[in-house]
Parts: C-alpha cells; sequence; structure tokens
C-alpha cells in the first residue's frame, strides 16, 4: 500500500488542509485516495502521533521485530485493529494522512525511525513525505 504523510508545518493552513480531505472524502474514494477515520482524533491523525510518544520511551524499541505488539494504550490499540479493518476495504486506495504533531512533538532521529517502523508495519510499502514551508521571514 501507498501512504503520502503530511506533516504540517506550523502556520501553513493545517486545518484547513484536513477539513478539506475531511469534506471531500467521497471525492477522494472515487479517485483511489483515502483519509483514513480510524487513526484520527478530531480531523488529524493523532493516533500516529500518540503511539510513537507511547514507544520512543520504551528502550530497544528500534530493536524490535514489531513496535505496534509493544503499544499497550487501550484507545491506540483499538484505533489499530480499527485501522486493519478500514486498510482491508481499501486496499486498492492510496492513503493520505496528516498530524502536525509530528512537528511538534518529534524532537529525535528515533521519533522518525519509530513511525517508519509504524507505517510499515502496517502494511505501507511506499511512504511519501509532504511538507510544506512558508517563509515567515519575508
Amino acid at each position: 500500500m501507498t501512504a503520502y504523510l503530511h506533516i504540517g508545518t506550523t502556520n501553513t493552513g493545517n486545518q484547513e488542509k484536513q477539513g478539506f480531505l475531511m469534506q471531500n472524502e467521497e471525492k477522494l474514494l472515487q479517485k483511489a485516495y483515502i483519509y483514513p477515520k480510524s487513526l484520527r482524533v478530531a480531523n488529524r491523525h493523532w493516533a500516529l502521533v500518540d503511539m510513537v510518544l507511547e514507544l520512543v520511551q520504551k528502550e530497544d524499541i528500534l530493536k524490535k521485530e514489531s513496535v505496534l505488539s509493544h503499544i499497550t494504550n487501550e484507545r491506540l490499540l483499538r484505533a489499530i485493529e480499527n485501522f486493519k479493518s478500514e486498510s482491508a476495504l481499501h486496499k486498492d486506495k492510496k492513503f493520505i494522512f496528516s498530524a502536525e504533531g509530528i512537528v511538534w512533538d518529534f524532537s529525535t532521529k528515533k521519533h522518525v525511525e519509530i513511525l517508519e517502523k509504524i507505517m510499515r508495519e502496517l502494511g505501507f510499502t511506499q511512504i511519501y513525505i509532504i511538507v510544506y514551508f512558508r517563509d515567515t521571514l519575508g
């Protein structure tokens, strides 16, 4: 499966983009894209951020065969199970994720490596990062 991961830098219209994606879910599906509901909190994919924040605390997590099996938070476990069901229905679609929490809460390479492992374990073989930078000085 393919994932497009919008990481949302500050003051670049993240909420507007996320709202647009939610409001156009049916049109996206018709074009073979999906803005998955199962990992969303409100209109963004905070569950991905929360998974990383839980796992980054665990020693040697990157050496583990599976990082998802080390998640203990019940809400996140439900989100993972719901995503597995949702993705099984939409394997033919390209997935779009958006979470500005990646910029706010990820401060180390380990955070990003854990996120990649999560995405791979969720079934993504192609992962594209989308970042929009706004010139706030010019």
